[in-house]
């Protein structure tokens, strides 16, 4: 009875990892000027494979002590694998920007800090374009 509380905390901490390696992505990306909307899916596109390798990695590092005859080591190689590739590959590419628009609006994650606006980057090139001797961004 011991043996699921006390992982636990351990795979709760192995998972923050990827927490911080996804909203890292996308908070540099939201501060680029892309929307939150935008700024998720190039923050998910770019860290799933990191992710994924990770997530495998410490699947198969956790499952080593699978094979142990020790039944509390087992059963804790059992929950540490099982919680990893859970977390891998359901959790975080499905639950967490699931969560993050539950709010309603986008900008809300970001609350209290502020995020600068975000910049449409297709008009700006447009305008750009329009006139070739500069565009200043307080025209856009």
């Amino acid at each position: 009875w011991i043996v699921p509380p006390m992982t636990l905390p351990i795979v709760a901490g192995l998972t923050l990892d990827y927490d911080l390696f996804i909203l890292t992505r996308v908070l540099e990306f939201r501060c680029a000027g892309h929307s939150t909307i935008e700024a998720f899916q190039f923050g998910m596109e770019s860290t799933r494979g990191v992710i994924s390798v990770a997530g495998a990695i410490m699947a198969v590092a956790f499952s080593s002590c699978c094979t142990s005859k020790i039944p509390g080591l087992r059963e804790i190689g059992t929950i540490l694998t099982v919680g990893t590739l859970v977390d891998a590959f359901i959790i975080r590419p499905l639950v967490v920007p699931a969560c993050a628009f539950a709010v309603g609006d986008p900008e809300l994650n970001w609350w209290p800090r502020k995020m600068p606006p975000a910049v449409d980057k297709t008009a700006k090139a447009e305008r750009a374009r329009e006139h070739p001797e500069g565009v200043d961004d307080t025209q856009i």
